[in-house]
């Protein structure tokens, strides 16, 4: 918490013109599903305190968890987090001999200096992350959503299986009403500042 009161701080000192923040490293917090963005059972009351604390943060900042597959064992130990996640094209882990980690690498959507644009491969993916919402129907989706028989669902297997098949279903109804993200072009520098007022009038 002294760290990311620190970041917090620095933050807070930027101008609303540079907003971009990458904050990267290895925050050993597997209780943290970052689907859910909830906190499981299984750590320490202190563990439990950081990962609560980190994702008010994340919340606060307007920040993006963008690794999405395990970084050590089956547990996403290395995080990367961004107020902008249209400025990253793609996010990797590898195995490496160097660490029992796996090494994470991020692919950015512009090149400093010359912002060229990146293939941002998640967009083909079949994801939440793909999908653009700021662009959604919401009327449409709750229309879509009230023609699903969820007790039916819910009785077609066991109670461990039906949080993914609940997170499955959503998913097919967002895929198919939900326009897909555009490929990135670029540093959105009034974007930002705009996100970033709004977020201190909220708090």
């Amino acid at each position: 918490s002294n760290v990311l009161e620190h970041i917090r701080h620095t933050i807070d000192t930027l101008p609303d013109t540079d907003y971009d923040i990458f904050i990267t490293g290895d925050f050993n917090l597997p209780q943290i599903d970052w689907e859910s963005l909830q906190i499981g059972s299984g750590g320490t009351s202190e563990s439990n305190l950081s990962a609560q604390c980190l994702l008010n943060f994340m919340s606060t900042h307007l920040l993006s968890q963008t690794v999405s597959v395990p970084t050590r064992g089956q547990n996403i130990l290395d995080l990367v987090l961004c107020n902008n996640d249209r400025l990253i094209a793609d996010v990797k882990a590898e195995s490496t001999e160097l660490s029992d980690h796996d090494m994470v690498n991020v692919l950015l959507s512009f090149t400093p200096g010359t912002m060229e644009e990146s293939q941002a491969t998640y967009l083909d993916e079949m994801n939440f992350r793909s999908l653009d919402f700021s662009q959604a129907d919401f009327d449409q989706l709750n229309e879509m959503f009230a023609k699903v028989t969820w007790k039916k669902l819910r009785d077609s297997g066991t109670f461990e299986e039906f949080p993914a098949k609940l997170n499955q279903a959503i998913l097919d109804v967002c895929l198919n009403n939900v326009p897909r993200k555009r490929p990135p072009t670029g540093k959105p520098k009034l974007y930002n500042s705009l996100r970033r007022k709004k977020s201190k009038l909220k708090s």
